[in-house]
């Protein structure tokens, strides 16, 4: 027998060091591999989210470092898979010698409770991610991709992992690992947006946090407790927006001169005409040589009415990506866009009522019924955006309701102001109301009086024919 002869009995006794050496051999490949992976963790996820971009044409700008905005995007990354960046060799071949050894447990245990630490690290928010005065948005945005992207890889490389080896690791481990790591997301995201101050801000910041869970998904991990969060967060972004809103439509409000918006070239008629397609009473030049238009409404109101259109289109990029039904994305855009309208916008003009002059407050009585008006345009501009069939609303805009109750706050103004101006010209003192005789001119009070109602008469001419009559009768 050859176990009889010296030599063989050697290779016998040496040969559980020969097998001890390779198992270390092993371990400290392993060890070199992990290190390879938390370092191509990022580039991986970077790849992921880029190509789930293009699929979903979301802009470059919420994947790719603020850097790199400006060189051309490689796209020979589109054309390959995440974890084409890692060599696996080196992990299937010690994986294949510990299973021959009988070490495949051991190995397999070393692999997950260094990954398990590696993910920990990962999860661990860096100080580019606090809002802070010293931040600037480019640093929060980059550092914000940055970190969601090396979450992406790890899970992304777990996958194919799970997928090309067998008991290296198992669906509950996979299972465990996103189980322990969701909270730790949900409380940095969360964290962040609550911190955050600027509505423009917290949408690229959701953007890229609706990319990453579709991305996610990819790899079969849930995600909808994300999408909740996200759900929580809209309602602080809806209450940015319409601060930020408001505050334009004030502007808007204070900047109009009240008169009726004139146009004189036809350039310009179809551009107004373009994005404010309101039939309304214009008149024309005279000559059919020189292009004019003069609309009864003053410039606020095309400018309102693309302010709340904006509005619209923000509310509805935020509420892209959460997974909602279209009954409750037509819900989340309503309401918002009624509160903008019947608290913000209304006490905007509301306030306006109280503090301008006669002749403006005949032109808000003739917005209001172009605002009034709008608002069809406003309600075929939503169900456009969100792809919504007319027959299966929830509800409808409530700005008809809200512009007649400002138009009669309007007029009940007129009505009051006219009478006190009519009331301080009658008491004149320089007026003789015992004159015996007339002395063939009309006195300076009845000229004051006919020139003020003349002049406001005027301004009457676009108000409809009922208000008209109303004040005339009043007068």
């Amino acid at each position: 027998m050859v176990k009889n002869y010296r030599f063989a009995q050697s290779i016998h006794h040496s040969l559980p060091l020969i097998k001890h050496d390779i198992i270390n051999e092993t371990f400290s490949d392993l060890k070199d591999f992990l290190e390879t992976l938390r370092v191509e963790a990022v580039k991986c996820g970077k790849i992921a989210n880029q190509q789930m971009a293009h699929k979903l044409k979301i802009d470059k700008k919420y994947y790719l470092m603020e850097s790199e905005l400006e060189k051309i995007e490689d796209d020979s990354d589109l054309k390959k898979l995440p974890f084409d960046v890692v060599d696996f060799s080196p992990l299937y071949k010690n994986l294949h010698m510990n299973q021959v050894l009988g070490h495949k447990a051991n190995f397999s245990d070393y692999y997950r409770n260094q990954r398990k630490k590696q993910l920990q690290l990962a999860m661990n928010s860096n100080s580019n991610m606090e809002m802070n005065e010293s931040k600037t948005e480019r640093d929060l945005l980059d550092a914000y991709k940055l970190y969601l992207h090396n979450i992406t890889g790890f899970f992304v490389i777990e996958d194919q992992i799970l997928s090309s080896t067998e008991g290296l690791v198992d669906e509950r481990y996979m299972d465990e690992l996103f189980s322990k790591a969701l909270p730790r997301l949900k409380s940095i995201i969360r964290k962040i947006m609550e911190e955050c101050s600027n509505a423009e801000l917290m949408l690229k910041l959701k953007i890229i946090v609706v990319l990453f869970c579709i991305t996610i998904e990819e790899v079969q991990f849930p995600t909808i407790q994300l999408s909740d969060l996200l759900r929580e967060i809209r309602e602080k972004y809806y209450s940015m927006l319409l601060d930020k809103s408001s505050e334009k439509i004030n502007l808007i409000l204070t900047e109009d001169n009240y008169t009726c918006m004139e146009i004189d070239s036809q350039e310009a008629y179809n551009l107004l005409m373009e994005f404010f397609p309101l039939d309304s009473k214009e008149t024309k030049g005279e000559s059919s040589d020189e292009f004019f238009r003069r609309l009864p409404y003053s410039g606020c109101v095309p400018k309102i009415f693309l302010e709340i259109k904006e509005f619209v289109n923000n509310c509805v990029k935020f509420s892209e990506g959460l997974n909602s039904s279209q009954t409750e994305l037509d819900d989340m855009i309503r309401k918002p866009t009624n509160r903008l309208i019947t608290e913000r916008l209304s006490e905007n003009i509301r306030q306006l009522i109280n503090r301008v002059s006669l002749t403006q407050l005949v032109q808000i009585v003739v917005n209001t019924i172009y605002l009034e008006k709008s608002i069809d345009l406003l309600e075929k501009h939503l169900l456009s955006v969100i792809k919504a069939n007319s027959s299966k609303q929830s509800g409808k805009l409530q700005g008809i309701s809200v512009f007649k109750d400002l138009r009669s706050e309007a007029e009940t103004q007129i009505y009051e102001l006219l009478n006190r101006k009519i009331d301080q010209l009658i008491d004149l003192d320089s007026f003789n109301w015992n004159m015996t005789e007339a002395q063939g001119q009309a006195s300076e009070y009845m000229k004051l009086l006919l020139n003020f109602l003349k002049s406001n008469l005027d301004s009457f001419s676009h108000l409809p024919v009922r208000l008209i009559n109303y004040f005339i009768f009043l007068i």
